[in-house]
């Protein structure tokens, strides 16, 4: 195996096997500051490398990003529960699946997404006292995509998709160790699996059963593509559209409560993005050999990149670790949504409706801390034991 870049030494994985297996966050960050801005792991099929400096990451998304595909363990594994939608697809499928969903996604999204948004507020009447914030909004943000995207009242259902999708989703990290079971295998996580994605597709189901309005995600899927990729596409949505969302919000409501402030709900949202990225682990299959400040990567490689810490790199950002919203975004060097091409779709949807909810929460509500809550990187990252936190009416 030939070595381009610094990095640990086969010994120095083995020993600590037991912290990335723990920690993969932490385990990552760690090798950023002993080696670099680029990090060679000891792996030989394929070269691994982590790349964590703003320009190069820039690269990898946006400015060479044909060189770089989606096939990698961390979407194979996700494509477990949510199939090949947008989310998983690699280079050749996302190009003919992306047109047939961009309509949705267009000027008609931001009223929409208003209305809704608002309505599902309108739904909230939280008691005083200690309350898991992160399962209600999980609720909410399931709620407004139910309207959005598929022209459906979830209300009824949100907290058990929710609950679905979690469940789903702790597996699909399980099944990222070699040492995993075939999915044949009636493990107890394969049966976790088989149980959350029969609950997701039985909602596939029920929302395809009749014509969805028009102009809704689920009209477009349902007037041109086939039944599996309407599932996939459908599955993908209601995983991703209201996780993400849920999580950058529950975090935003830990910050307030820990650091009140004046600033905007949107510029909390923002920071909230930078200090706990919902997608804090991003990978890409080099398609061919490429540089990062003259340190070579040979075609097939694998290139890892991580949002959290991209977002602490101090050729970015000053006083990273301190929550000061309202900080000025840069081009590159904060990628909440990936950047480039494969840019999230719902991101402009995440930013409306993000902002409206807090507002809603914040006219209403005071927030303290009940207790140090600690991340957990799960797909995305997960606060441990829930987001308990003390609410008082104002």
């Amino acid at each position: 195996m030939e070595l381009t870049a610094p990095g640990p030494s086969g010994l120095d994985m083995l020993r600590g096997a037991p912290s990335m297996i723990r920690d993969p966050l932490g385990f990552l960050g760690t090798q950023w500051r002993r080696h670099g801005d680029v990090v060679q792991f000891p792996i030989p099929n394929p070269p691994t490398y982590l790349v964590n400096h703003p320009d190069a990451v820039d690269r990898v998304l946006r400015a060479n990003h044909k060189n770089y595909g989606k096939d990698t363990l961390q979407y194979r594994r996700l494509s477990l529960l949510t199939g090949f939608g947008l989310l998983t697809a690699d280079t050749d499928l996302w190009r003919t699946q992306r047109p047939v969903v961009q309509p949705a996604f267009g000027a008609d999204l931001v009223p929409m997404v208003e209305k809704a948004t608002h309505a599902a507020c309108a739904r909230i009447e939280w008691p005083e006292g200690v309350r898991d914030v992160d399962a209600d909004i999980l609720r909410i943000t399931l709620e407004v995509v139910g309207e959005v995207l598929f022209g459906a009242d979830l209300t009824g259902d949100a907290a058990d998709l929710a609950e679905a999708t979690l469940s789903g989703l702790e597996v699909v990290v399980k099944k990222s160790s070699p040492l995993s079971a075939p999915m044949w295998m009636p493990t107890p996580n394969n049966r976790q699996l088989a149980t959350a994605k029969a609950r997701l597709d039985r909602a596939v189901r029920e929302l395809t059963a009749t014509p969805a309005p028009e102009g809704t995600l689920l009209r477009l899927l349902q007037d041109g593509a086939d039944p599996r990729t309407v599932r996939d596409q459908v599955v993908t949505f209601l995983v991703a559209g209201h996780e993400t969302v849920a999580s950058g919000l529950a975090w935003s409501l830990y910050l307030l409560a820990q650091h009140p402030t004046d600033a905007s709900s949107a510029e909390v949202f923002d920071e909230a993005l930078r200090l706990y990225p919902p997608a804090w682990l991003i990978t890409r299959q080099a398609l061919g050999p490429d540089e990062f400040g003259g340190i070579g990567v040979p075609e097939g490689a694998l290139i890892i990149t991580s949002p959290y810490w991209l977002h602490r790199h101090p050729a970015t950002w000053d006083d990273p670790e301190e929550f000061q919203p309202g900080r000025s975004l840069p081009r590159t060097g904060y990628v909440p949504f990936g950047a480039g091409p494969r840019l999230c779709i719902g991101r402009g949807m995440s930013l409306v409706e993000a902002p409206i909810i807090l507002d809603h929460l914040r006219q209403r509500y005071r927030f303290e801390v009940v207790r140090e809550v600690r991340m957990k990187p799960e797909v995305t990252i997960r606060p441990v034991g829930g987001m308990p936190l003390r609410v008082s009416r104002l």
